[in-house]
């Protein structure tokens, strides 16, 4: 982005125009006169003149240099040898950046055209950069460049329609370079969807008509395989696979006031359970108080006894079979699977390959009754063909769990 911005300036300039640049007195601005000017030099144009319009420009420049910590470490390794850390102390030494507090009767006289001119403030409705935007709009020679995201540049201009000049949108953020951004974009972990207009499309040696030389293109080949990488073109629809596990979810004040969170033996995190509605709008949700969970005044409590028992906790394999033997089933034992030649059992043992050795366990009742527990899910399910067997291997297991 940081070159496209460089590139604009340079086309403006070599039509013989102006370049106004609405930005902060402070903050990337520091970072843009060094980049902006290093690309001048490069393109031959190291001689145009560069002002810094604000009533608090030369302190801003000065103050830059001496506050370290907010520095990187190269530009901190400058502060501390009592060098300037930003090429902006070089350029003002030097007569190529120049700062005024206004329009001053000294900035008439030094005022150069074909020039680049920062001026506050990027909203266009306070600051020097208003009267410039007036002088120069009606001029198709010249440019007027948005560097800042924070305010929307078509808001911006919308009093000084009709604007003749050019104008670009380049929302610049200096905390990362386009490698860095690369690099990021690329790795699924962060970015595994990426949405992009068609005309941020690159494809090699065509010419897209419509599309300024100034806009950074995305190369596809280079996502390909990497992340879901979607173009749209102007009222395209487009179906989009959204994977989220969880969501956040407000609770309203009357449901919270009925909420008790209590601590079971052992735990040391309070849990409580409750019924309740959500309700979806504008992807923001709120939990709220169901009906019969609301009580007629605060005092009243809603029995525990009414709530469904859930089980949670650690399973623990041994104390499960210590269970079943005192439910009468004395000679339950763990076997291991690759010992089994039953077709039945060796058929759920097939059906999910995926998990993990530790979730299922197969127990064997008695000679003709075994049990098989899958625990790879969310929840526990017990294969058994005995019902009784099944009832009583369900209890064993609700005494092995605590409850909510």
């Amino acid at each position: 982005m940081i070159q496209d911005f460089c590139k604009a300036c340079v086309l403006t300039l070599k039509n013989q125009g102006n370049v106004l640049i609405p930005v902060q007195p402070t903050g990337k601005i520091y970072d843009l006169i060094e980049f902006l000017y290093r690309y001048l030099c490069d393109s031959s144009m190291g001689n145009t003149p560069i002002y810094f319009m604000s009533h608090v420009a030369e302190q801003s420049l000065a103050y830059s240099n001496i506050f370290a910590e907010w520095l990187c470490d190269s530009k901190q390794a400058l502060v501390y040898a009592a060098e300037s850390p930003f090429q902006h102390g070089e350029l003002l030494k030097n007569g190529f950046l120049k700062t005024y507090p206004g329009i001053t009767s000294k900035f008439n006289d030094e005022f150069l055209q074909p020039c680049i001119l920062f001026a506050s403030h990027p909203s266009l409705r306070f600051g020097e950069v208003c009267h410039f935007v007036d002088i120069w709009k009606n001029s198709p020679n010249n440019s007027i460049i948005f560097t800042d995201s924070e305010f929307n540049y078509l808001d911006a201009l919308a009093p000084f329609q009709p604007v003749y000049a050019n104008y670009y949108y380049f929302p610049i953020d200096i905390s990362l370079t386009s490698a860095q951004i690369y690099k990021l974009l690329k790795d699924p972990k962060y970015f595994p969807q990426i949405i992009a207009s068609n005309n941020y499309r690159y494809i090699p040696g065509e010419n897209q008509p419509g599309v300024n030389d100034h806009v950074s293109k995305i190369d596809a080949f280079k996502f390909f395989g990497k992340v879901d990488l979607n173009f749209y073109h102007q009222n395209d629809v487009i179906k989009l696979s959204l994977k989220r596990k969880y969501e956040n979810c407000e609770i309203e004040s009357d449901l919270a006031q009925i909420l008790f969170p209590k601590k079971s033996m052992g735990d040391t995190v309070p849990f409580v359970t409750f019924n309740a509605q959500i309700v979806s709008k504008n992807n923001s949700h709120v939990l709220k108080a169901a009906p019969r969970t609301i009580p007629v005044n605060r005092r009243d409590r809603i029995k525990e006894s009414n709530f469904k028992k859930y089980p949670y906790g650690k399973f623990n394999l041994e104390k499960f079979l210590n269970v079943l033997r005192q439910f009468g089933l004395s000679d339950a034992k763990l076997i291991e699977r690759n010992t089994l030649e039953d077709s039945y059992l060796t058929c759920l043992m097939d059906k999910d390959n995926q998990t993990e050795n530790g979730l299922k366990h197969l127990i064997e009742i008695d000679a003709n009754n075994r049990i098989d527990l899958d625990m790879s899910s969310n929840r526990i399910n017990i294969f058994c063909e005995n019902e009784d067997y099944r009832v009583k291997i369900k209890d064993a297991l609700l005494r092995c769990l605590k409850t909510l």
